[in-house]
C-alpha cells in the first residue's frame, strides 16, 4: 500500500488552488497530527479491502492498482485503480460522512475530475464511499468530466504549474481557489499549509451592541437554547432505549394490532421515500436545468449560535493565532 508521490498532489489540488501552489513552491509543510494519520491509514486499509472486492468482482487481470497519471506542469496523480473494461477509473474514500453533502463526496468528485482530465483512456470515474462506522457495502457514485470541467481544470493547472506567478491576481481567502475564511477551517480541511496561507491574518473585529434591548433579546434566547440543548440530550438518551426496546419487539410482535396485557399496540412497516442527491446527479455529468420546475426553492434564513464570551467582543475563531 506504499506509495511514491512526485510533484503536486492532486488530492490537494481537488481541495485547494493555493495549497496546490504552496506545495509546487517547496513550502514546508506542517506533519499531520496523530490522529489524522490514523485516518490516513484507514484509508489505505478500506482502500485495500475494496480493491480487493473489485478484483474478485471483475478479475484481477481486468483492474489495475495505483494508475500512474502524468499531470503536464504539475506532476503525477496516483488514481486508486482503473477498471479496463468499463473504462472507469477509481477513487476510494473512508469517511463517517459516506453521503453526496459531505465535503468528502465533493473533493472525491473533484479529484477523480482531475485525474479524468489528463488520462489517455478514461470515459468516468466511480467514486466509491465507504462509512468505517457501519461496515455496509461501499456507495458507488459515477463522476464523468464534462467540457466546463475540462476548462476549469485546465485553468487551474496553468496558475499551479506557473505557480501563481502568471499574472493573475492572488486569490482572497473565501474564493473559488483558496475557499478557506478562517484557520481553524484550513485544519478541519488537514490542509498542511494553514499556518502559511493565514501567516499575518487577524481576526475581524466583531460588531459590539451595548443597547439594553438587544441585551435583552440576546439573554432570552441563550437561555431558551441552553435549555433546548439540555432537553435534547435528554432526547438522545431516551432514543438509545427506545431503539433497544424496538428491535425486541421485532421479534415478538407481527405487523399489524395486537394486545400486550393492557396495551394495544400497531406495528405498521414504513418504506422510506426514495431519495435525489444533485450533487451525486452533476458529478454524473447531467444538469439540473432540465429538472428545475419540479424542484422547491429553499426558503432562507438566519441561524444564531449564542456563546458567553470571555470578553465583551470576544469571537472565536477556532483557536487563531496558531
Amino acid at each position: 500500500m506504499s506509495q511514491t508521490f512526485t510533484g503536486i498532489r492532486p488530492s490537494l489540488w481537488a481541495r485547494c488552488v493555493t495549497a496546490a501552489v504552496f506545495q509546487g513552491r517547496g513550502v514546508s509543510e506542517a506533519e499531520p497530527e496523530p490522529e489524522a494519520r490514523e485516518w490516513f491509514f484507514r484509508g489505505h486499509v478500506f482502500e485495500e479491502i475494496v480493491m480487493r472486492q473489485i478484483e474478485q468482482k471483475h478479475g484481477r487481470e481486468n483492474v489495475q492498482r495505483q494508475v500512474v497519471i502524468p499531470i503536464p506542469g504539475v506532476g503525477e496523480g496516483h488514481a486508486d485503480g482503473y477498471l479496463i473494461p468499463e473504462k472507469a477509473l477509481i477513487e476510494i474514500k473512508s469517511t463517517v460522512a459516506a453521503y453526496p453533502n459531505s465535503d468528502t463526496f465533493q473533493f472525491g468528485v473533484e479529484q477523480l475530475r482531475r485525474y479524468l482530465a489528463y488520462h489517455d483512456e478514461a470515459e468516468k470515474g466511480w467514486l466509491y464511499m465507504i462509512d468505517p462506522g457501519s461496515m455496509k457495502p461501499a456507495q458507488v457514485y459515477t463522476v464523468v468530466l464534462t467540457d466546463d470541467d475540462r476548462e476549469r481544470i485546465e485553468r487551474e493547472r496553468e496558475h499551479i504549474a506557473a505557480l501563481g506567478d502568471d499574472g493573475i491576481d492572488g486569490p482572497i481567502h473565501g474564493t473559488g481557489w483558496r475557499p478557506c475564511t478562517r484557520p481553524s477551517q484550513a485544519r478541519a480541511r488537514l490542509c498542511p499549509f494553514a499556518a502559511v496561507c493565514f501567516e499575518g491574518w487577524e481576526p475581524p473585529d466583531a460588531t459590539e451592541v451595548t443597547d439594553s434591548a438587544t441585551l435583552d433579546a440576546v439573554s432570552r434566547l441563550y437561555a431558551i437554547k441552553t435549555q433546548k440543548a439540555a432537553l435534547a440530550a435528554q432526547s438522545r438518551a431516551l432514543e438509545e432505549g427506545e431503539k433497544v426496546a424496538q428491535a425486541e419487539l421485532a421479534d415478538l410482535v407481527d405487523v399489524g394490532d395486537s394486545v400486550v396485557g393492557p396495551f394495544a399496540v400497531k406495528r405498521t412497516h414504513v418504506v422510506m421515500q426514495p431519495r435525489f442527491s444533485v450533487r451525486a446527479f452533476e458529478a454524473a455529468g447531467h444538469s439540473v436545468e432540465p429538472l428545475a420546475e419540479f424542484f422547491t426553492v429553499g426558503s432562507e434564513y438566519d441561524k444564531w449560535t449564542i456563546k458567553q464570551a470571555d470578553a465583551p467582543g470576544d469571537v472565536d475563531f477556532g483557536e487563531a493565532p496558531f
